[in-house]
């Protein structure tokens, strides 16, 4: 009953901060139409843009397929011109193989760029440490042919806890030698201080 008071509050103070009017929320099966129907009016009358991450697990996406394509061909025509990106899955290597976690990109890339083929598709959201969902994932992704810009039109970053201005260097070099230099990058996640 306070979800759309209390995000006016969070949307007002990021305003007043001076931050860019974006943010990024989920909008999976399961809490879309809770979101859509108390948020998104807010998200819309404040003039933020958004991007979505569609699912956050397998279980809330893949796991349904089904249920996902209907939910994504509902929602994303409805929001389209609120859109700054979509995520098929948020953080996918916690819970996908690779091979599983590209076949259900694949299947829902050509869904989302019908319905909305303006906007781009963001993926990644893997950390620059090797190990689970660490660049190392990611680059044994794009090695079995995951591709910018088939796949995805932008690679999202996932910062926490790097505190070394040297960690952060080494994992641009890994991406220049992997994606060279035109790659788009958002970073999606951090931590406290990284501004």
């Amino acid at each position: 009953s306070t979800a759309a008071s209390r995000l006016a509050v969070y949307l007002d103070e990021l305003t007043a901060l001076g931050y860019s009017r974006e943010i990024r929320t989920i909008l999976t099966p399961d809490w879309g139409p809770i979101i859509h129907e108390h948020w998104w009016p807010v998200i819309r009358a404040k003039d933020f843009k958004c991007l979505v991450v569609l699912g956050q697990e397998k279980r809330d996406s893949a796991d349904i397929a089904d249920q996902s394509i209907a939910w994504a061909t509902n929602v994303l025509p409805l929001i389209r011109n609120d859109l700054l990106g979509i995520q098929i899955v948020n953080e996918q290597a916690y819970f996908f193989m690779p091979s599983e976690y590209m076949s259900w990109h694949r299947r829902m890339v050509p869904l989302v760029r019908s319905l909305v083929p303006d906007v781009p598709i963001v993926a990644g959201d893997f950390g620059h440490a090797d190990g689970r969902n660490g660049i190392d994932q990611w680059e044994w992704l794009v090695r079995a042919g995951f591709a910018w810009p088939g796949d995805f039109d932008i690679a999202s970053l996932h910062l926490t806890r790097i505190d070394k201005e040297g960690e952060l260097k080494r994992m641009v070099s890994r991406l220049k030698a992997l994606h060279g230099p035109t790659q788009r990058y958002w970073v999606t996640e951090g931590d406290w201080g990284h501004l």
